[in-house]
């Protein structure tokens, strides 16, 4: 996912502003840095292979921080909290990571059929295909907000981890953009978030947070998986007010 300046794909986790003062754990500023880190992480995890960094961010204080900022809308959010936390004692373990790894594989590579499909159209479809119409219309709402996929002719437009990028972005524009004084401008980022989530988000993720979860024995992506479906629903709303 990328503009001229920017790339969502690439973006880091540590996004200037993450940090609300923690005396005013629900103001109006860590709500808005709070959605950014999590759309910025869940597509760090469904976008690439994990590796430690990236498990310690998901193990981190900033990550708890930010699920805390959502998570009385839903018991989904404070159960990965409780995850997030138990993360940190496995990481020094090899085998942990190794296994983080294989079910990456699983999820995202193969061989063989995936444990649960990574993208829209094998839900709003009836089968399993990609690069379907479905995934032209995500790639058109991208390129409406002056955006690109990467790898546009090797991943479908509408896989999670570029959905994840897509929202991590405009979150990070409008936050911005309510930080600088400019509202009517974070308006309409907000009603470009809200638009895409109904369309494209909200019909799909609880499925494939279903399907994710049937691993026998889940770890982070079905967590991920479960965690994103949830927050989306929440955001739903958020966007909504």
């Amino acid at each position: 996912m990328s503009a001229e300046k920017r790339s969502a794909v690439h973006l880091g986790l540590g996004v200037s502003g993450q940090a609300a003062p923690a005396d005013e754990p629900q103001s109006s500023a860590m709500l808005l840095w709070a959605r950014a880190y999590l759309y910025t992480l869940c597509q760090k995890v469904f976008g690439g292979q994990p590796d430690e960094r990236l498990l310690s961010c998901v193990a981190s204080d900033g990550m708890r921080q930010a699920l805390g900022a959502f998570a009385e809308a839903d018991v989904c959010l404070g159960q990965m909290q409780a995850y997030a936390a138990s993360l940190g004692d496995r990481l020094e373990y090899a085998t942990f990571m190794w296994e983080a790894e294989a079910e990456h594989a699983r999820f995202f590579d193969g061989p063989g059929a995936l444990a649960a499909y990574p993208w829209e159209s094998a839900y709003v479809n009836d089968a399993p295909i990609d690069f379907s119409e479905n995934s032209l219309q995500v790639r058109a709402a991208y390129e409406a907000c002056g955006l690109k996929a990467a790898r546009q002719v090797h991943v479908p437009d509408d896989h999670v981890a570029l959905m994840c990028g897509f929202m991590a972005e405009l979150a990070i524009r409008m936050a911005k953009s309510l930080e600088q004084g400019r509202v009517a401008e974070a308006q309409l980022l907000a009603e470009s978030q809200a638009a895409f989530v109904s369309a494209h988000m909200l019909t799909w993720l609880d499925a494939y947070a279903a399907a994710a979860c049937h691993e026998q024995h889940p770890r982070l992506v079905p967590q991920c998986a479960k965690m994103l479906a949830a927050f989306v629903n929440v955001d739903a709303s958020f966007l909504g007010e």
